[in-house]
């Protein structure tokens, strides 16, 4: 248990140290867009504090070695997240790494458990849910970012590796946030779009503690 508890805590340092040189470094993005209102020493603190209590609340409702991916998302999926609800922006680059490191996470859960059921789940989870936001960007022209279809495969690859129930879970509570999330910010800022993502790493991290009730 304490050493999920440092995890969390050197996967929020990191993230309150490097967020800010990430973004700079970062390509420019397209149209005029930014991340110059992110890379705040305030939003790295803040992004950081998110990250931290998305961990522990996962460490609290998860078991060894079930919590290892979840972790991972604390740290670059709770960012991308916040990111997002600053900037509007989901970084490519950023969402790729996280890919490929909920899936590392994922094969060493599953060689611990000596078990290919959480690699398969996270697979086959991972791409039906990618392919089904790629086909809402279709038709959704304009309202849905592409960044939220990049960013939905290591979103449903975490909550899958857990179960098929914690997927479901995770896509029911993040779809209503999402909506939520949406209805607030449009009422605020105006506009028919969004960001998607805070609603759903807030939905994945919701979906374990009321699971873990029953």
């Amino acid at each position: 248990m304490w050493a999920a508890v440092g995890a969390v805590v050197v996967v929020s340092c990191v993230v309150a140290v490097e967020s800010s040189r990430i973004l700079r470094l970062l390509p420019v993005p397209e149209g005029g867009a930014s991340y110059a209102s992110a890379a705040t020493a305030r939003f790295a603190i803040g992004a950081a504090s998110l990250c931290a209590a998305a961990g522990l609340c996962a460490v609290g409702a998860l078991s060894w070695p079930m919590w290892l991916p979840w972790i991972g998302f604390a740290g670059l999926g709770v960012w991308l997240a916040c990111v997002d609800a600053v900037t509007g922006i989901v970084p490519r680059r950023v969402s790729h790494l996280a890919a490929a490191v909920i899936m590392i996470l994922v094969t060493v859960q599953a060689a611990v458990e000596g078990s290919a059921a959480p690699l398969v789940r996270a697979v086959v989870g991972g791409t039906g849910v990618w392919l089904l936001f790629a086909g809402l960007w279709l038709v959704a022209r304009g309202a849905f970012g592409f960044g939220d279809v990049r960013y939905s495969l290591p979103w449903a690859m975490t909550a899958a590796a857990a179960s098929w129930q914690h997927l479901g879970a995770a896509a029911l509570l993040g779809s209503v946030l999402a909506l939520l999330y949406g209805l607030a910010a449009g009422a605020l800022r105006g506009g028919r779009s969004f960001p998607y993502t805070p609603g759903l790493a807030a939905g994945l991290f919701a979906a374990a503690p009321l699971l873990a009730m029953q």
